[in-house]
């Protein structure tokens, strides 16, 4: 039953991540005015922020749809969703109800919705992630354990 858990839980988390990179590929100006809103970073970096994360999204979506690199493709989308909760968090801290951006037109303009479908998609995540680093599998014996068990043979 773990594999199935595993692979369901990777292609669909890697969905979430490949569809929201790729409709901010295809909308970079939009993307770039949704970073803007937040007011969280400078002026220069908001272009390159708005066409690098798409591509980082997406990538990371099809590794984890591939099976390579599997952990470091879902510790970056984690990643990626615990920084862009704080960014929603700050906003909402500061009385800013900013739209979420995050699938492009089609995002939910309440943050705090999107605070809890971004903590559920994290959760998803840290499944992946456990799964990732064989979180099911019992961990090896180190060197000088395996020696002595190979020695009293």
């Amino acid at each position: 039953m773990k594999p199935y858990i595993e692979l369901s839980a990777r292609f669909l988390f890697g969905l979430v991540f490949v569809y929201a990179g790729a409709v901010k590929i295809a909308a970079p100006t939009a993307f770039a005015a949704d970073i803007f809103q937040y007011q969280l970073l400078s002026d220069w970096l908001i272009y390159p922020a708005a066409l690098f994360l798409p591509w980082l999204e997406a990538v990371c979506g099809l590794c984890l749809w591939a099976g390579t690199f599997k952990s470091g493709a879902a510790a970056l989308c984690n990643g990626l969703l615990v920084i862009f909760m704080l960014a929603l968090a700050i906003n909402l801290w500061r009385g800013n109800d900013v739209a979420c951006g995050c699938f492009g037109n089609s995002g939910s303009a309440d943050a705090r919705a999107a605070l809890i479908r971004d903590g559920v998609i994290l959760a998803l995540g840290l499944v992946v992630q456990y799964f990732s680093r064989g979180g099911d599998k019992p961990r090896p014996q180190s060197v000088a354990q395996a020696g002595q068990g190979v020695a009293a043979s």
